[in-house]
Parts: structure tokens; sequence; C-alpha cells
């Protein structure tokens, strides 16, 4: 059984952390020197190590643990890629992270399925601060190495073949659009994580996050997302060895896309609504994981959801120390999404009150996620379960209480739809 690991309804920020261990690979003592110089400056109570090589690398990981590594693609005798597989390997509680230049679509591909996050050569500081403190507060929501194990030990998420099916007929027919291709990548949970994920990171060198599936598969390329799809292998290596009692991968599915259109209702005319939908889509990715890679503690935690009446993220707790919130969170935050999307995974299950003093993603999200459920969830107040109703007088303080009948009936016809 798992150690229990802290759990907070505050961001990882807020709470106090060792000094973290970084480990820098670099075969270009220049490139080396320069971020020496301004992370010691700028984070002088960080562990920090300097190597030139895959092989010192190595040696060093294995000298004494590391939080994470941040390595370049183009090394002589061990390249980034290689490196980074013997990372996931023997080393999966780690953040693995790329600071490179262009490399050639064959390197990039091999480092897809065992790199978090891609940075880009030449590097602006405050951006590359931020980047390595954001993977090192992600630490604050999985505490037990063996949890930030299971969740490390490769990018890719089980998917239904039905899914593979239809990506595979679509990205062969000449005459396939856009938004065709969208339509099938938001169906699919697994697939709109490992796609959107990619087509954010800094390496394919956008201006401007993308958010949605269409706008990843528009600027992607139907070739790109197909090499995506295909080398990452989403949709057979990781599906539970045996079936899960209580878990249904498609409904997990249909979930998340009814609480992702809710959540962007909820939201209409905010600006926010496209990373409203990622959230809502994504928000229990963390029930997919725990299924994939850990099928018998999910198992007994619907054995004894189903036995006591109790709610899953309460079971969770007791039998993990944590919740599928903050593993899925901690995931989506070595992936390098959006902090606000990250955050709204993280409180998907918290009380109204203890989410967010304004209507924002978070709020949303955990709102659509339990109207889709039950439109006809009641009204309550500050001190009952946030899973058993609905805070009324918050969303009053907030002057969005008129709203809740009209989010019901949204509700209403995404369940029955």
């Amino acid at each position: 059984m798992y150690a229990a690991a802290r759990f907070s309804t505050r961001p990882p920020s807020t709470l106090k952390r060792k000094a973290p261990r970084l480990l820098f690979v670099d075969d270009e003592p220049a490139v080396l020197r320069s971020v020496e110089r301004l992370m010691r400056t700028a984070e002088p109570t960080w562990d920090l190590s300097f190597v030139g090589s895959g092989g010192e690398a190595i040696r060093e990981m294995e000298t004494r643990p590391v939080d994470v590594i941040v390595s370049d693609l183009h090394m002589p005798e061990m390249d980034g890629a290689t490196l980074l597989t013997y990372v996931q390997d023997n080393h999966p509680e780690m953040v693995r992270l790329v600071l490179s230049a262009l490399a050639s679509p064959e390197l990039v591909f091999r480092t897809v399925p065992v790199a978090h996050q891609f940075l880009t050569k030449p590097f602006e500081p405050m951006s590359f601060r931020a980047k390595l403190r954001q993977a090192f507060e992600l630490r604050a929501l999985l505490d037990d190495p063996e949890l930030r194990a299971l969740v490390g030990t490769s990018n890719k998420l089980p998917s239904p073949p039905r899914i593979f099916s239809e990506i595979s007929k679509a990205l062969s027919n000449p005459e396939t659009g856009v938004a065709e291709v969208a339509k099938i990548i938001e169906s699919d949970v697994a697939l709109s994580a490992q796609v959107v994920r990619l087509v954010s990171s800094a390496y394919f060198g956008l201006p401007s996050r993308v958010r949605t599936a269409q706008g990843a598969v528009a600027y992607l390329g139907f070739q790109t997302i197909k090499a995506v799809v295909f080398s990452a292998e989403l949709f057979e290596q990781f599906a539970p060895k045996r079936p899960v009692k209580g878990f249904s991968i498609d409904s997990l599915q249909q979930h998340g896309l009814r609480t992702a259109h809710l959540a962007r209702r909820i939201l209409g005319g905010t600006g926010m609504g496209d990373d409203a939908f990622l959230a809502g889509m994504l928000h229990d990715v963390g029930r997919l994981l725990l299924a994939a890679r850990a099928p018998e503690v999910c198992a007994k935690v619907f054995e004894e959801r189903e036995r006591t009446a109790r709610a899953s993220v309460d079971v969770e707790h007791e039998m993990l120390g944590v919740t599928h919130a903050e593993v899925g969170a901690y995931l989506l935050g070595i992936w390098g999404l959006p902090q606000a999307v990250i955050q709204a995974v993280a409180w998907h299950h918290q009380r109204e009150a203890d989410i967010s003093t304004y209507l924002d993603i978070s709020l949303a999200v955990s709102l659509a996620n339990r109207l889709v459920d039950d439109p006809e969830l009641p009204a309550g107040g500050a001190g009952e379960d946030p899973e058993r109703s609905i805070d009324v007088e918050h969303l009053k303080g907030l002057s969005v209480d008129d709203r809740l009948e009209s989010w019901r009936e949204i509700a209403r016809k995404l369940r029955d739809g």
C-alpha cells in the first residue's frame, strides 16, 4: 500500500518544501555555464548539479536522488532521448525536461514518450525559471515517491480501440478535414491530453498556447498528428490488464465530455471557455491512470464505495493518501499544461468556497462535474458535503446564483442527448 501523502486544497506553492535537486546535462560547456550563472543567482537555495554527458548524468543520479533532470538532445555517445529513456525506466519519479535546439523529427518522436516537457534554446530566463519552479512545486501534490513513480512511468494513457480505429480511418482518408479529426480527438481523454501537451510545448515554436484539439490539428498537420498517435501507442499498451469492476473508459470519457461542454457554457463570454473545456475533459484523468497502472487499488476503491456508499474521493484518500484529482493534476503539471487547468483538475471535488472567490475555471469545472451526473443536485450550505449539494450561498455571494437553473437545464440536455 502506498504511504500517505500530504493533502491540501491550496495551491502547491503555499506548501513549505525541501530544497529541490536539479541535474542539468549538456555537452556544451558554454550552455552549462550560462544556466549555472542564472540558476545560482536566481535560486541560491536549490541543489544544482551540471554534467556534460549522459554517462556522467547516470553516475550522478545513482549517487543521490534527483527531483528534476534537464537534458539536451544532441549529445555524443548517448543522446538525450536515450538518457531520458533510462531515467524513465529506472527513476520514474523524476520530472524529465528537454532543453535543446531544434532536432530531427526522428529524434523528437523518440523523445516524446519519455520527456514531460520541451524547452528550447535559446531560452528566456524568467520563463525557464518558472518552468523549473513549477516542476518542483508539483511534488506538493504527491509527496510519496512511489506515487510519483506510478505517474511518471510513462507519458502514455489507455484509450479504447474504437477511437484508434476512427483515427486510423480518418487520417488515411485524403478528404478528411481538420474539424473531423478534431472531433474524434476531443472524444478521447488520453489522446486529447497527448496532442494538446505536445502542441503546447515550446519545442514546436508556437508563439501562443493552443487550447483546443482543432487548433492542435490545424497547427501540427495530419502527418504529425498521425506520428504522435501511433508512436505514443496510447491505445493498446496501457489498457488495464484485467477489467476493473466499476470502471469504464467509455463512461469516463462521456462524463468528461459532458463536464467540458457544461464548464465552457458556465464561463460563456469570459474568454476562459477553451481552458474550461480542456480542464473539464481531463478532470478525471487521474482515474484513468489509476485504472491503468494500479488496477487492484482502483478495484478496491470501487468495491469500498459500493459497500459503504461513501464518495470515491474519500475512499481514495484513505487508501492512497491522495485522490485521483491530485494524481491527475500532477500528471498534467509535469506535462506543462496551463496552471489554471492543473488547478481545476486538482480541486474539482472541493467545496465551492474552498475553490475560488469568483467564477473561474476551477469553480466552473467543479460545478459541471457534479451537475452533469445529477442535474437535480439539491441546494445546500457552506458546511455540507460538496458531493451531495451545491453551495448556493457561495454562488449568491458571487452574484451567479440566478444562473444555476440554466446550468441545470444544460446538464439535463447533455445527459439526455
